[in-house]
């Protein structure tokens, strides 16, 4: 029998706790959530309102003789919704760019054959599934952007299938491998209806930072037994990081860290490998949340709050603190995507630059970095063409507009659709 040691999540607390990254199911996606402020009119549909239409048209539509219809609703439906938007848009050519160029990072999601199987080194055979989600809405559900391996991994059995075709290229690229019943539930949270690619790709382009590669696999590669079943150690440290709870290391995975990312003289201890690892994934979590709270806020509408697990980037993390000093991640990038009328490829660099200028520390327990910190540093530093209050108002009620008018659209057709 394999020992254990427990891992008081205390000492992985950042000042705030952190939920899972979990892979979504499909009725996950449509639990309702505690948004980051109050929703004005025109808010995010709830599970009770969605729930039944996306089952009519999942009824609607089903079977492969009926396939072409229900892609051409889809893409009707999209359509009318992003012509509302730009309607209510007070800047409607600006607001035409930014979908366009956020739709552009789809065809990122994936590079066929980009990295051979064998750099793959430390990852065990996977003989759990993952447990299932405990949050909700937008976290992916279907197809996700895996840290480590720079591939599109699947979050659940419906995906497998088209994951490993794409890895194996025997599959294109495009939005109909979402199911049609996911793509309409995001177009009804005024995203686009391929908003889980979008959100790889944009993922795929912040990941600049090539050298904690090896060590995600490795979280990646080991399950720990969480409330809800076997997770990955990476998902059970994010789950419990800044709770009571612990997570248990097996002393055949500390043996194989210390083995794998060297440094043997100072990992003579299980003790010291432990409190290595430990500092390690603080680093890591640190780079990678930065990556994943920027590709969110770019694509989601102001009204919708981030994953839970990245709270301390959203606007309600600010809630306390002194006026110069209340802007958050999320503020900040709101305020220079309409300093940049709304292009979201000049964050995705500004970003880049900031992930490159200052790389995680190797060895990853050798010291602390926070790109949040640098990127705030940035901020500070950039000449706005406007006041940044002025420019948040403006980005705020344009965001609120263009929802309002596209969720409008997007519910009503729903609501039409005939058995």
């Amino acid at each position: 029998m394999l020992s254990l040691r427990s891992l008081s999540a205390e000492t992985l607390s950042l000042s705030f706790p952190i939920a899972p990254v979990l892979a979504l199911l499909f009725a996950a996606a449509l639990a309702t959530h505690a948004p980051a402020q109050t929703p004005a009119a025109g808010s995010p549909p709830d599970a009770a309102q969605l729930a039944p239409l996306l089952k009519q048209l999942e009824k609607s539509f089903a079977g492969t003789k009926k396939l072409e219809a229900g892609e051409a609703f889809l893409r009707d439906l999209e359509t009318r919704a992003a012509d509302a938007a730009l309607a209510a848009d007070d800047e409607p050519e600006l607001y035409r760019k930014e979908l366009a160029a956020l739709r552009s990072f789809a065809a990122q999601a994936h590079v066929p054959a980009e990295r051979k199987p064998s750099e793959w080194k430390l990852v065990r055979k996977k003989v759990a599934k993952v447990a299932p989600p405990t949050e909700t809405w937008p976290e992916v559900e279907f197809l996700a952007y895996a840290f480590g391996t720079r591939e599109l991994a699947a979050q659940s059995e419906p995906a497998l299938k088209p994951a490993t075709a794409l890895a194996a290229g025997k599959l294109a690229l495009t939005p109909q491998i979402l199911p049609l019943g996911l793509r309409a539930a995001d177009l009804a949270r005024c995203t686009p209806a391929e908003r889980e690619l979008i959100l790889a790709g944009l993922l795929r382009a912040l990941d600049v930072d090539r050298g904690p590669e090896r060590y995600a696999r490795f979280l990646d590669s080991w399950r720990n037994p969480g409330p809800d079943g076997e997770e990955t150690f990476y998902q059970a440290l994010d789950r419990t990081s800044g709770t009571d709870a612990s997570v248990f290391f097996y002393d055949l995975m500390l043996a194989d860290f210390t083995k794998g990312f060297g440094d043997l003289d100072g990992m003579k201890s299980l003790k010291v490998a432990h409190d290595h690892l430990h500092t390690a994934f603080l680093t890591y979590r640190q780079y990678r949340g930065f990556c994943e709270a920027v590709a969110h806020s770019l694509l989601l509408p102001h009204d919708e709050p981030l994953p839970h697990r990245l709270r301390r980037y959203d606007y309600s993390s600010t809630k306390n603190l002194p006026a110069g000093h209340d802007y958050s991640l999320r503020h900040q990038i709101d305020i220079l995507l309409e300093d940049a009328e709304g292009d979201p490829l000049a964050i995705v660099q500004l970003a880049q630059e900031v992930l490159r200028a200052h790389p995680l520390p190797d060895p990853l327990w050798s010291a602390t970095s926070d790109p949040v910190f640098y990127f705030g540093e940035r901020f500070a530093e950039k000449k706005l063409r406007a006041t940044t209050e002025e420019l948040k108002a403006a980005r705020w009620k344009r965001s609120e507009a263009r929802a309002r008018a596209w969720r409008g659209v997007v519910m009503e057709g729903l609501a039409g659709v005939k058995a």
